[in-house]
């Protein structure tokens, strides 16, 4: 079935609602959701996408993410894809909007230019043991050190991925394995968990 979205120039200035498809097919800006949860002021949940997505499979990216439907609130798309993917709600988490950070992602198969309206949540980790992720979207939940993003996103160095109790995984983060966000983003990604870590 069909899912329709709003496409937008690059002034964030409405052009027409079309199917998903042709808005990535074409290149064209439209309105996603980003989510960031921070876990005990010092680490940043990432998920593992599943083996059968269409772009990206089993890569790893943020906490969860998703579509505006071209009739759905902002909030409101914020609150299902966190608990479509997670299983959490969002009251819950702490949440602040961060506001809306220009990405774009463009490779032979895909052309994803997005408004990314972000939010960052923290929790403390007793929160974890209610993650239920959902198969469709997602193969798994882990997490990194955010100050270890830096030299992971710059391809300086690999991060240790941690299963939700804490324990090694002998799985690293690294820029190949991330989704091919945008550099500008990431770096204004890593600036905020920054700002972000360290309280709750």
């Amino acid at each position: 079935m069909p899912e329709y979205i709003k496409s937008f120039d690059d002034a964030m200035n409405f052009l027409q609602v079309l199917d998903r498809d042709i808005v990535h097919e074409r290149g064209l800006w439209h309105e996603t959701v980003h989510f960031y949860l921070i876990v005990d002021g010092q680490y940043l949940l990432i998920q593992k996408r599943a083996d059968h997505k269409k772009n990206f499979p089993a890569c790893y990216d943020l906490s969860a993410a998703g579509h505006i439907a071209h009739d759905e609130d902002i909030e409101i798309a914020f609150q299902r894809e966190v608990y479509e993917e997670l299983g959490l709600y969002t009251k819950d988490l702490n949440i602040s909007k961060i506001g809306i950070i220009h990405d774009e992602i463009l490779t032979k198969e895909i052309n994803d230019r997005e408004f990314a309206h972000t939010y960052i949540g923290k929790i403390n980790s007793d929160i974890l043991s209610s993650i239920n992720l959902q198969d469709e979207e997602v193969a798994g939940a882990f997490l990194i050190k955010i100050n270890e993003l830096k030299n992971i996103f710059s391809g300086i160095s690999d991060g240790k991925i941690y299963d939700l109790n804490f324990n090694d995984t002998n799985l690293f983060l690294n820029k190949l394995n991330y989704l091919p966000h945008d550099p500008s983003y990431l770096n204004q990604v890593i600036e905020i968990l920054d700002k972000e870590k360290g309280n709750l």
